[in-house]
């Protein structure tokens, strides 16, 4: 698969390197039209998720999706390997990266709130915050019918001083206070132009329009604990905020990330009210169930789907957010789940003995970042181009010679500083009556001892695949 690129907007503060994606940078004009806050509805059910390490966090960038991200990953030590924020306005993804860097530079959710808002809270309205306990402690509320937080969020306004000029200037929106609000005027992508901001109260019956909440009290804004939890995420992995039409290229997107699980936020958009405002979404709700439920020879991906609870569209017990979610994998998936694991850069190679790979995959191989190579090539005398990550796919095990292999295995690792290798384990029970592929002993005795040795599952246990990385300091 070719290397991704979309257009948006390049973030240099991620501290772990990744070359999953490159981002074209692109001009974003200062209107005002997007949304500042959400009125999602959110509930966790991912205590029963069976999957969270080396997971791709990806959704809409509204301003729930910090929430979804909390939500998913704040009752388990779960280390996103990688945040992707897609929208199709670019305003909007200019305000999610705002968001972003707002919760890195403030070192507390009372100071973030003050930021997001441009307020100053008083003495009364910073200790009413400070013990403030949202009654819904596994979700984060929207704009619900009712909400009992009305006169709380009446007293934080009355108590606090808000910069006109300060809001302005930083969102570029038209705000107005209200006596439990912000009243915000714009023309706003969508089915909504004038709403109220609100810090913590979502009851629509209390307001003239549609109040969109920052849902104090819960989601990453639920104690310090979570707000610092969802800081550090935010430091350590890498994040990329892209402009696409997500009815067109999410598709893509996903297909890119078949060989790692997949948390997909995707608020309203494929609620049946949405799909019929905007038809090319059934498209994109269509190819996320065939997706979800696929086996092999077709492309399986491990979707969790989260979705606004107000209006999510139901999907299949393999996707949707509740019950205990584990999609089965076939062995295929789950020996290149370990593989992609240690792929580096934006240059790979697979080489393979199997022709008819390449001729059914169109020469592009199902990996990111990596073109297929015909063994009789890369072995060649004239091939010597350099890779960031070579990987030798089964070559024992399709019939190539022991020779050849590691003449193979020595020039691979002269021309990249990444080498991956998957054969076939001759001490595994799958393979008890065969005589195929190689011991790990043998590969150490002729090329030394790999950085690492990795073992993927058949049918009959645990290590019918080994997986062994040389990689230069």
């Amino acid at each position: 698969m070719h290397h991704l690129s979309y257009p948006g907007i390049p973030l240099e503060s991620s501290t772990r390197e990744d070359a999953f994606i490159s981002i074209r940078p692109c001009a974003i004009p200062d209107q005002g039209n997007y949304y500042f806050l959400s009125n999602d509805v959110l509930h966790d059910r991912t205590r029963w998720l069976t999957r969270s390490d080396d997971v791709a966090f990806i959704g809409v960038a509204n301003p729930h999706w910090f929430h979804a991200l909390s939500l998913t990953t704040g009752l388990r030590d779960a280390k996103p390997k990688r945040l992707v924020a897609f929208d199709s306005n670019p305003q909007q993804l200019r305000h999610f990266v705002r968001i972003r860097d707002l919760i890195l530079q403030c070192e507390d959710r009372i100071r973030y709130l003050e930021r997001l808002f441009s307020v100053h809270f008083g003495a009364g309205a910073r200790h009413a915050l400070e013990h403030f306990e949202c009654r819904q402690r596994r979700g984060v509320h929207g704009a619900v019918r009712r909400d009992p937080y009305i006169e709380l969020e009446r007293s934080l306004w009355r108590d606090c001083e808000f910069d006109t000029k300060a809001f302005e200037s930083e969102t570029g929106l038209d705000a107005a206070p209200l006596t439990a609000g912000l009243h915000i005027r714009s023309e706003t992508v969508g089915d909504v132009d004038d709403y109220v901001a609100t810090f913590l109260c979502g009851s629509r019956a209390d307001y003239t329009w549609c109040p969109f909440t920052a849902a104090f009290g819960s989601g990453f804004l639920a104690n310090e604990d979570c707000f610092q939890a969802l800081r550090e995420r935010l430091a350590d992995t890498p994040t990329y905020p892209i402009l696409i039409d997500a009815a067109e290229d999410l598709d893509s997107l996903l297909l890119a990330h078949r060989y790692q699980p997949i948390w997909l936020w995707m608020s309203d958009l494929l609620c049946n009210y949405f799909v019929q405002q905007h038809p090319p979404f059934e498209q994109t709700r269509d190819a996320i169930r065939a997706r979800g439920r696929a086996r092999m020879p077709h492309a399986e991906l491990d979707i969790w789907l989260h979705q606004d609870r107000r209006s999510a569209s139901w999907f299949d017990w393999r996707i949707n957010d509740w019950g205990v979610h584990h999609r089965p994998w076939s062995i295929h998936t789950e020996s290149f789940h370990r593989v992609a694991k240690q792929l580096r850069g934006s240059s790979g190679l697979e080489v393979v003995a199997v022709k008819r790979w390449i001729d059914q995959d169109e020469g592009d191989s199902k990996l990111p970042n990596t073109r297929y190579c015909p063994l009789e090539a890369f072995a060649s005398d004239h091939y010597d181009a350099p890779h960031s990550t070579i990987f030798l796919h089964i070559l024992l095990g399709h019939g190539v010679g022991a020779e050849a292999f590691h003449a193979v295995v020595a020039k691979a690792r002269r021309l990249s500083p990444n080498v991956v290798i998957l054969e076939h384990n001759p001490d595994s029970k799958d393979f008890a009556t065969h005589d195929v592929g190689l011991n790990i002993s043998t590969l150490t005795q002729r090329h030394g001892l790999p950085c690492e040795v990795d073992f993927a599952p058949g049918p009959h246990g645990p290590d019918r695949n080994w997986i062994a990385v040389y990689r230069d300091a």
